[in-house]
């Protein structure tokens, strides 16, 4: 049963009539955080997991609803929190498809709907969110590919698209656009063709491709497997990498040259 709300005979602004959207896509609350709060007996901007701005004070500048055990749909007016800077849906269990109106957010710089059960394909319209400085999308089951848009929002430091059900390739120069980046996630999918280039990550700290369907040559994919282990934490290797234990002795793969470095399969 759908927990809704109806607007009283006052005018409501944009954000509240947003937010109010929100909470009637909600199918379920258990710790009744919306039902009881969202209410308009109290202003909007102290609902809960609501800020406005201090300078903007009537507009929502944070929704951050992480672990609230909440079960729904996200509908296409949150695209008209045009303030908003932080979204955090994370560990729930949102499901549907993730609108595209989110892409009109141009003031977010973090987006955080990591562990729900959204489907469908990621927004091409992501690729204009220019402010972003973190993407969270991992542990859904959404299909389809990753918008190369997004590789080019330079102000990106942490991606993170593991355990999705995502295909096709990445940019061959995955840091070319992406100065900033400092983790870059994308295990446990169904990505294909060649292992990007890691020459300009050079801020990298984390990055992980594993368990996927890269191809390449054996000696092409060691190669990539040494350049890559300058940084301080790198899962790269996929199913091809395992056959390499066929060519490649165990004790050079487990090497000193491979600290820190996980071999999917192999280690």
């Amino acid at each position: 049963m759908e927990i809704t709300s109806t607007a009283s005979s006052y005018n409501i602004s944009t954000d509240e009539s947003a937010l109010l959207a929100i909470k009637n896509r909600i199918t379920s609350d258990p710790n009744n955080l919306l039902l009881n709060n969202w209410t308009q007996a109290t202003p909007f901007c102290n609902w809960y997991g609501v800020t406005c701005g201090t300078r903007h004070t009537t507009r929502v500048t944070s929704l951050r609803l992480l672990s609230t055990a909440l079960s729904g749909t996200i509908p296409k007016e949150i695209g008209s929190l045009s303030f908003l800077v932080f979204l955090e849906f994370g560990n729930n269990s949102f499901q549907g498809d993730i609108p595209q109106e989110i892409g009109f957010l141009r003031q977010l710089r973090h987006l955080s709907l990591q562990f729900n059960e959204l489907t469908g394909l990621i927004p091409q319209s992501f690729g204009s969110l220019g402010r972003l400085r973190l993407l969270d999308l991992s542990n859904n089951n959404l299909v389809g590919t990753i918008p190369f848009s997004i590789f080019n929002i330079s102000s990106l430091r942490v991606i993170d698209f593991n355990d999705n059900q995502l295909h096709g390739t990445l940019p061959m120069d995955i840091c070319g656009n992406l100065p900033r980046v400092l983790g870059l996630s994308a295990s446990s999918n169904q990505l294909g063709g060649e292992l990007p280039s890691l020459s300009k990550c050079t801020q990298a700290i984390y990055i992980s491709l594993s368990r996927n369907q890269f191809t390449g040559k054996k000696i092409e994919l060691l190669l990539w497997c040494l350049l890559a282990i300058s940084l301080p934490c790198v899962e790269a290797c996929d199913g091809s990498c395992r056959s390499m234990q066929e060519v490649y002795p165990r004790k050079l793969v487990t090497s000193q040259y491979f600290k820190g470095y996980i071999w999917d399969g192999i280690i």
